[in-house]
Formats: C-alpha cells, structure tokens, sequence
C-alpha cells in the first residue's frame, strides 16, 4: 500500500526509472541520469525539511482511516495506533469500531485521520461523544490537482496533517 508515501521508496524508484529508460534510450541516457540526479537532490532536501518537522512528533499517538501512511509513518518514526478500516472500500464491523473506540480512551489518541476519497461517516460514529479531533490526511493526492510538483505537495500536505493532527491547538 502507497509505498511512494517513503521518500526513501521514491528515490528508489527514480533511480530504477532513470536506469530503464536508459537502457530504452541510449542516446539520452545522460540526460536521464542528469535529471536522476536532480530530483534525488531535491528529494533529499524534501525529506530533511520534513524529518525535522516530524520529530516532535514522535511517541504521540493518532489513529489512520486506513493504512494508506504507513511508509510516511515508519520513515518519520510516527506510529499509528490503529486503524477504521483495513478495506476502505469495505464496511467496518461493529465489533472493530468497538474495540477501536476502546483503543482510542485507553491508549489517549488524540487524534483520527479521515481521507477525501472516502466516507467520513465512518469516522464521526467512531468519535460519536468524544472530543478526540479528525484532521484529512490525503496519501493518494486525491485534492492536489496533477502538476510536476505533485509528490512534493503529497508529502508537504502529509507532513501538514500530521502537524495539525498532532501538535494540539
């Protein structure tokens, strides 16, 4: 699941791009290799910023839609206490949200994540009576319109949520 959420996953997978379509096109290999090279530096400064931004995080606990974030989360050594759904297009069994719910008192989450693409019906019957706050997480880029800097506003927009969800107000 959303493996491109890890910058470490999509420095990966440029290298891997940047090396077939080498081997497809020779005569442009340098220039692939070149633009390799710049979207790793770029990634990496990305993923600095964000570590920092993360780290005061750390140990606070919030509870995910679903696990859409879990290589953002073990990246930035965030740790989810749980989840509504393990099948988002699926239902949630009454048994699950009870035991959910009971996770969420005595584990003190502060904070549920509910994404765009998705119900959040879900989510409000879980947190029916309680002050616990739902903040949108949106790991699959649901409400960023299509552009170059698009995995660059994934994360930045991943690393918001998690501040939101998890720094208090």
């Amino acid at each position: 699941f959303h493996l491109w959420s890890s910058p470490e996953n999509a420095i990966v997978i440029v290298q891997a791009l940047a090396a077939r379509l080498s081997e497809l096109d020779a005569a442009q290999a340098l220039l692939y290799q070149s633009n390799a090279s710049k979207a790793i530096a770029d990634l990496r400064a990305l993923d600095n910023a964000i570590a920092m931004r993360m780290k005061p995080l750390a140990g606070q606990r919030f509870v995910s839609f679903h696990d859409a974030s879990q290589y953002f989360e073990a990246h930035y050594g965030l740790v989810s206490a749980g989840a509504v759904t393990l099948h988002p297009e699926r239902g949630t069994s009454a048994h699950h949200m009870a035991e959910l719910r009971n996770d969420i008192k005595e584990r003190a989450v502060g904070c549920v994540f509910h994404e765009p693409q998705f119900d959040a019906k879900r989510v409000e019957n879980l947190l029916s009576g309680t002050d616990i706050k739902t903040v949108q997480l949106d790991p699959e880029a649901a409400l960023i319109p299509p552009s170059v800097g698009l995995y660059r506003e994934l994360l930045e927009h991943m690393a918001s949520s998690f501040e939101q969800c998890l720094k208090g107000d």
